[in-house]
């Protein structure tokens, strides 16, 4: 009996706190008055004194008679999220590949790719002969004088 009490003794100060935190109209106007030098009391008094014309229905124009059929836009809708899920489904199931290393073998094996000899030097002497050749071709011009 003891907690039914506190719990209605809670929601009673909740609903309380609710209640005075709530502004009585003429408090809130008094709260939010414009400063009477301000340039918007001016423009804010003629809004009030001569006020816009409100819209007639008649002034709604009626809805285009162009546009696609809502069957079409939902069968289009329902392709694109067709089409959607099936990448979803064949992106997520990535092939399985147990040796990149044998793959390889096979397709270069396959393409003629593994018998194609590969230009440039091969012996030791050839290598550091192509080396000095690079670096002589990387040396600058001498400065112009």
């Amino acid at each position: 009996m003891h907690s039914r009490q506190a719990r209605r003794l809670a929601l009673a100060a909740g609903a309380a706190g609710l209640l005075s935190a709530c502004v009585s109209a003429p408090d809130l106007e008094a709260g939010s008055r414009i400063a009477p030098d301000s340039p918007l009391t001016a423009a804010i008094a003629k809004a009030q004194a001569d006020p816009s014309p409100f819209p007639k229905f008649t002034d709604i124009p009626n809805a285009p008679t162009d546009l696609r059929p809502k069957a079409d836009w939902a069968r289009d809708a329902a392709a694109l999220s067709n089409s959607a899920a099936a990448l979803a489904q064949a992106t997520a199931a990535s092939p399985e590949m147990p040796d990149p290393g044998a793959w390889a073998r096979q397709v270069m094996a396959e393409s003629g790719l593994d018998a194609a000899k590969v230009p440039g030097p091969e012996t030791a002497a050839e290598i550091e002969a192509y080396a000095r050749e690079l670096r002589e071709r990387a040396t600058p011009p001498p400065p112009p004088q």
